[in-house]
């Protein structure tokens, strides 16, 4: 076997004498034997070699640093897409990030003992912050779904839809999955069919910038470039809207499907590969604000379906953390005072405050163990609210002066929205544990609702305008001014669902407590102006295009509305008063059947009043309404049917101009005070017989106005006609056989 190398010695050697006598040397300068002699003791120096081991073991450490940082950058510039095609061997990669970064430790390795110290930590400092960044991966992120994964096709529609498959492949498959798009030119027409119907819906991106999106996305296909996840996600969003809510008159004017069965039938498809969509660009990219937008638009189609579900508020909550991760709750800051200018901060505010709006309010409205719980504090926050200005009005370099609430803007609606849901926050501040407590104590709740009135009697007069009168007194157009009439049938139906949401635990006590009969009669006339709003609305054709895209907000305060009257009525006793609360609840009943063609959640919301109702003695039929065969019949028959006379058409006689805007006007249902309980018929309904409702009295009350195969409304009224003791009814009990997210 090879010797062993020499080890280098560790001590100093014997002195000459000792050596030359051979005798024990103490190796001490100078040593034992030298001193009792009293001669001279000549031992060697010792020689320190431990500087020079100690240099080579920092170069050597320096230089597997620079390897590893040069390791980590390859690897940074692999997933950004930064990486050139043919990777250089290790030692190019070090040797050129070492040229890049060779201040820093270049300086630490030639330094020596006697210079500054403190510049050295300094060095270190900045380095180890440098490491840092890399471990936190914050800017890592591309904005580019990786080509690698996801591949995206443009081909006609039609052979979309004969596929039945905007996607092939499994987000959590290792393949490359191929997302599909139609044309330009009809992509364009889905998108127009969004900003007309469904774009004043939720107001959060500037108007002009959608047709950005669709440039740009349509572009870097072509030019076979990648393509940012969140234009890609809003626009997979828009269209899928555009579906959803396609109607007979769409068919006509824009084509692209042949019946709106088949639009709807293929939305719910495109949702699912929307989702897709959304999974892998979480996993592999950086949100943008487009794919913020893209999360709520597809989040509030989602929610048409079934009610916030589960699925719905994961999408919601998703879109609130990747708002955070922008800093969107804090854009301004005073380290963001030089972009609090620019048209994206303002945009940017109109996402964080519709987000933060949403949460108060699901916080407030909606059962379930998260219930009196909300997300985002006033104090973790630093985003002033956003201007009362237009699209138009929303560039850089803007000023921070909006226009006053008395001017209607593309933003009064959602500046309104912000306020009612900041009373809904004050609720539940004021209520913890809403979920369990047995109720809110009734000074909050008056206090609540002097809140409201407050905010009430702030809404201007625009919101309850029949659209040509909104158009010729501001100067807009038909069409913004159609879009402002929708929101304000939007925001009083938010207003007196809330309010008569509020009075609910109170509403039957006040009927044996004479000091909750305040709260009982605001519970009874919101509900009643519920009805009479949306039945307005219903009539005035203001909805048509758009009725599918809020059937959860429609359908829940109708509910909501048709259970307080029918407890109302179960406790009069006045025969004359029974028949003008029975007309209120055919109306109800009749808005929910309508609204039960278009969705499952209407359907669950009448099959549960109807269960409940049998099961106490009201002995209705349980036949469910059959849908009709072809949507362009049912707009046929709904154009044919009675509508009743507005106050504002009787009074002022003025008619929309003769376009394909034409819609009734709903003055009359908007005008009358919240607060005082009418004692007569609502204007509304005073046509509202069973005549002109459509209804026989004797047939079983089949609506005229709907070919189905059967009604449970004509069942209703025999029952309440052979009076029934409905006051036997449990109230609560009408909302146990709905899941929390329906209530």
């Amino acid at each position: 076997m090879p010797k062993d190398a020499p080890k280098p010695r560790q001590r100093p050697i014997s002195c000459r004498f000792c050596r030359t006598r051979k005798l024990r040397c103490s190796r001490d300068s100078p040593c034992s034997n030298c001193v009792s002699r009293n001669i001279p003791c000549e031992l060697e120096k010792y020689n320190d070699i431990s500087p020079s081991i100690e240099n080579r073991e920092r170069e050597e450490l320096l230089e597997r640093i620079r390897k590893l940082e040069a390791f980590v950058g390859s690897k940074s510039a692999q997933v950004t897409g930064i990486a050139a095609t043919s990777t250089p061997d290790v030692d190019t990669q070090s040797q050129s990030y070492a040229e890049q970064n060779a201040g820093p430790f270049d300086q630490v390795k030639d330094q020596r003992p006697g210079e500054d110290v403190a510049s050295a930590k300094e060095q270190f400092d900045h380095d180890c912050a440098y490491l840092k960044s890399i471990y936190d991966n914050s800017d890592s992120t591309p904005d580019e779904l990786p080509s690698t994964t996801v591949t995206f096709c443009v081909c006609p529609l039609n052979k979309i839809i004969i596929t039945e498959e905007p996607m092939k492949g499994s987000c959590f498959s290792h393949t490359r999955i191929i997302f599909w798009l139609p044309e330009y030119s009809q992509a364009l027409a889905l998108l127009d069919k969004f900003k007309s119907s469904i774009h004043h819906m939720h107001h959060i991106m500037l108007s002009q910038s959608l047709s950005d999106v669709l440039d740009r996305v349509y572009a870097s296909l072509n030019q076979k470039g990648e393509v940012k996840s969140g234009d890609m996600i809003l626009l997979y969003a828009i269209l899928t809207a555009a579906m959803h809510t396609w109607s007979a008159d769409d068919c006509c004017k824009r084509g692209l499907f042949t019946t709106p069965e088949e639009a709807h039938k293929h939305s719910a498809i495109w949702i699912k590969a929307t989702e897709h969509l959304l999974e892998i660009a979480q996993r592999t990219t950086k949100m943008s604000i487009e794919g913020i937008e893209g999360i709520i638009v597809i989040g509030f189609i989602v929610s048409s379906y079934k009610g916030f579900s589960r699925r719905c508020w994961h999408l919601m909550n998703n879109a609130i953390l990747h708002a955070r991760e922008l800093g969107l709750h804090r854009i301004d800051h005073p380290s963001n005072s030089e972009s609090s200018g620019t048209a994206n901060a303002e945009v940017g505010r109109r996402l964080w405050w519709y987000l933060v709006a949403t949460d108060w309010a699901m916080s407030a409205k909606f059962n379930g163990a998260a219930r009196g719980t909300y997300q985002c504090h006033p104090r973790q926050m630093m985003t002033d609210k956003p201007l009362n200005i237009d699209d138009e009005d929303v560039v850089d370099g803007m000023s921070r002066v909006g226009k006053p609430s008395s001017q209607p803007t593309s933003m009064s609606y959602f500046l309104f929205r912000i306020r009612l849901n900041e009373i809904s926050r004050s609720l539940v501040d004021r209520t913890p544990f809403m979920s369990v407590a047995s109720s809110t104590s009734f000074e909050v709740v008056m206090d609540i609702d002097t809140e409201m009135q407050k905010v009430y009697a702030d809404i201007p007069a625009f919101f309850s305008l029949p659209p040509a009168d909104t158009s010729r007194i501001y100067n807009i157009s038909y069409a913004r001014a159609l879009s402002i009439a929708r929101q304000g049938n939007d925001l009083y139906a938010l207003f007196n669902a809330q309010r008569c949401r509020l009075h609910l635990p109170y509403a039957q006590r006040g009927y044996v407590e004479p000091e909750f009969a305040p709260s009982r009669d605001l519970c009874i006339n919101s509900a009643r102006l519920i009805i009479r709003n949306e039945t307005a609305y219903y009539n005035s054709d203001l909805g048509e295009g758009g009725s599918r895209y809020v059937p959860l907000f429609y359908s829940m305060t109708v509910f909501l509305a048709c259970t307080v009257l029918l407890m109302d009525y179960s406790h009069s006793r006045s025969a004359t008063h029974r028949d003008k609360q029975k007309l209120e609840i055919c109306s109800a009943v009749r808005l929910l059947e309508s609204a039960r063609l278009e969705s499952e959640l209407a359907a669950k919301f009448m099959d549960s009043m109807i269960t409940v109702l049998h099961k106490h003695g009201i002995a209705l039929n349980k036949q469910s309404v059959a849908a009709p065969t072809n949507s362009s019949s049912r707009t046929t028959q709904k154009q044919d049917r009675t509508t009743p006379s507005m106050l504002y058409d009787t009074a002022t006689g003025a008619s929309a101009p003769s376009s394909e805007f034409q819609h009734g006007s709903y003055m009359g249902a908007m005008a009358g005070q919240p607060v005082a309980l009418p004692d007569t018929p609502l204007s509304v309904l005073e046509n509202n017989t069973l005549a002109s409702q459509g209804l026989d009295e004797t047939d079983g009350g089949v609506f005229n106005s709907m070919q189905t195969g059967g009604s449970d409304l004509g069942d209703l009224v025999m029952a309440l006609d052979q009076g029934v003791d409905v006051g036997m009814i449990d109230w609560d009990d009408i909302f146990i056989g709905l899941e929390p997210s329906f209530m």
